[in-house]
């Protein structure tokens, strides 16, 4: 799951270089906080990003249940460092703008079934108590040699027992209405 994700956020950099932007357009979200991090899926896939590229250690693992990662911590394998280990040094991070969502649902022409039972088997979770699923579209802005670049990333979320968590990078080829 590591590696999908690794290749989603190369992917993203690599297209980073193809959609500079002007800066009088770039306006950016608020910052994402622990303490609002699990109030929306906007929220928590706007909190994943924010603390990938700002190395907010507390902020990324707000953004799972509790406790998900502890094995595999206590074993000597960090997430979190293996995601900001792979960020390029030569773009300094500006903030994430949310685009739109779309609901996971069968309507959509998602396989809603067999996500929830993904995420629960992943994420060792009751599968009756996730309660919805969105993918979010967000643009990720950096700053380059004094000019702004940007880059589209979805992120699937989805809400257990009235909190948002992430479950995933999607593929920027993901089919997405918005």
């Amino acid at each position: 799951m590591i590696k999908k994700i690794c290749s989603v956020i190369i992917l993203a950099g690599v297209l980073l270089t193809s959609l500079v932007s002007c800066a009088n357009g770039v306006k950016i979200d608020d910052p994402v906080t622990v303490n609002d991090v699990h109030m929306s899926s906007s929220n928590v896939a706007r909190g994943f990003i924010q603390s990938i590229f700002s190395e907010d250690e507390t902020l990324f693992y707000a953004c799972y249940p509790e406790g998900l990662y502890d094995d595999l911590i206590e074993a000597g394998n960090d997430p979190f460092a293996e995601y900001t280990g792979i960020t390029d040094p030569n773009y300094k991070y500006y903030g994430t703008q949310y685009t739109a969502y779309n609901e996971y649902t069968e309507e959509n022409g998602y396989d809603e079934a067999i996500m929830r039972e993904n995420i629960a088997f992943f994420h060792e979770l009751d599968e009756s108590l996730i309660t919805e699923m969105d993918i979010v579209k967000l643009r990720v802005y950096f700053i380059e040699d004094k000019d702004y670049v940007s880059t589209d990333v979805y992120v699937i979320t989805y809400k257990y027992e009235n909190s948002w968590y992430i479950y995933e990078l999607q593929n920027a080829d993901a089919e997405f209405a918005a």
